[in-house]
């Protein structure tokens, strides 16, 4: 076997190592037939993550999406960015929210592909089931649609205590 062909193994090898592990690595998505599904997934963003972390709703059909962020222990903020693919819906998601009193802000990003984020906070969790079928409405999306959800952040170490203590005992 030559040089170049053992690299060439090598390089394949490495690769592929590189894909399993970011394979590995990539949220686990969560179906949802139901946005009424979606209170447990914030109790769970509340509950098991840390400040910063994100729960992202996603119709499966569309890949239309929103966001919650959890801010501080009983608090989570909803976003909706006026990003290209949401441009056209960003105007009808703020006049479905004006429509039912909802307050909410207009933040700029000084970015020129994101522009701007329609932020909500909430302290209720109805009120984030609210938001998303307002939101998805909006979008001509029902809420009984088909949708995903997973989250991108950081497990609180009580959840991590929990997750090994439920390991142990197997």
């Amino acid at each position: 076997m030559s040089i170049h062909t053992v690299l060439i193994i090598a390089l394949i090898a490495f690769l592929s190592i590189i894909g399993f592990i970011k394979w590995m690595n990539r949220p686990v998505r969560q179906r949802i037939t139901n946005l009424n599904e979606l209170e447990r997934f914030l109790k769970n963003l509340i509950g098991e993550f840390t400040d910063g972390s994100v729960l992202i709703v996603e119709d499966r059909k569309t890949k239309r999406f929103i966001q919650f962020a959890k801010k501080a222990r009983f608090i989570l903020h909803f976003g909706f960015p006026d990003a290209p693919w949401s441009r056209k819906y960003f105007k009808r998601v703020e006049d479905a929210f004006k429509k039912k009193n909802i307050q909410f802000t207009i933040n700029p990003t000084g970015e020129k592909i994101v522009t701007k984020f329609l932020d909500i906070e909430i302290i209720k969790i109805d009120k984030g089931v609210e938001l998303a079928k307002t939101a998805f409405s909006a979008m001509d999306i029902p809420a009984s649609g088909h949708f995903q959800a997973y989250y991108k952040g950081e497990l609180t170490e009580n959840a991590l205590r929990g997750i090994k203590r439920n390991g142990k005992d197997k």
